[in-house]
């Protein structure tokens, strides 16, 4: 799948990709970057993969179109083919009353969702938290009977009992919110 993806990326605009910028000293945040030598890297996102699920990113619905068809053509090359049924658009407009676009592979139209899972995370065209808060509030109220078993055992050494916390309860807890940008009350909820 990569490798079909970095063929389909060369077919590609630089202008047409999302850019992100970083420089990867370390040195980001700190102050004497303005006396740096080192120059921020960038790199050209067209797509986006893990495992077998592939996302499409653009600034542009023509774009995104096109990418669709060059990467369907690609696949095609490849003896591969996309699947319609499981293919999902999620649009995440800068104005509210912008209307969805329809997308194409082939003869089939890409249903348009206003949410969907991906990578245990509640991905939405509103870029609210609160599904992925609740998400975490389950999995903490389901951590009752292991602080019943192991955190409140008087008969388990301290450490233990901070190692299982750390490795179950809080990896759960902060999974995926690295990416978030949280607002005040999505900070209270917490």
């Amino acid at each position: 799948m990569a490798a079909v993806a970095l063929h389909a990326r060369h077919s590609l605009k630089l202008k047409d990709a999302i850019t992100t910028r970083y420089q990867p000293d370390g040195s980001i945040f700190n102050l004497r970057r303005l006396k740096s030598v080192t120059k921020p890297s960038s790199e050209h996102i067209f797509v986006l993969q893990y495992a077998d699920d592939t996302a499409l990113v653009s600034h542009s619905s023509a774009v995104l179109q096109r990418l669709l068809d060059q990467l369907s053509d690609v696949y095609s090359h490849a003896g591969l083919v996309i699947n319609t049924k499981k293919t999902e658009s999620l649009q995440q407009p800068c104005a509210p009353d912008t209307n969805p676009c329809s997308f194409h592979v082939e003869d089939a139209t890409i249903a348009n969702v206003n949410q969907f899972i991906y990578l245990c995370s509640v991905l939405n065209n509103t870029l609210d938290l609160t599904d992925d808060i609740q998400r975490i509030r389950l999995a903490s109220d389901a951590f009752g009977p292991l602080s019943i078993q192991v955190l409140l055992n008087k008969n388990i050494n301290i450490r233990t009992r901070v190692a299982v916390y750390d490795a179950v309860c809080v990896s759960i807890r902060l999974y995926d919110c690295e990416s978030w940008v949280p607002y005040r009350r999505h900070i209270r909820m917490l």
